[in-house]
């Protein structure tokens, strides 16, 4: 059985990988060609946020 605090450790390092995974579509959303600033925006958000 985890203790409290290795759970609260797993959670937060999840956290912070989503937040990762947010920032980096936003980065590539500005990158790409087309009309992406609002899904950017989004998942820029998103990413502050977590």
């Amino acid at each position: 059985m985890k203790r409290p605090g290795q759970i609260k450790q797993e959670l937060t390092r999840q956290w912070v990988e989503k937040a990762g995974k947010d920032y980096d579509t936003s980065s590539q959303l500005l990158s790409a060609a087309g009309d992406y600033f609002e899904a950017a925006a989004f998942h820029a958000r998103q990413a502050a946020e977590k």
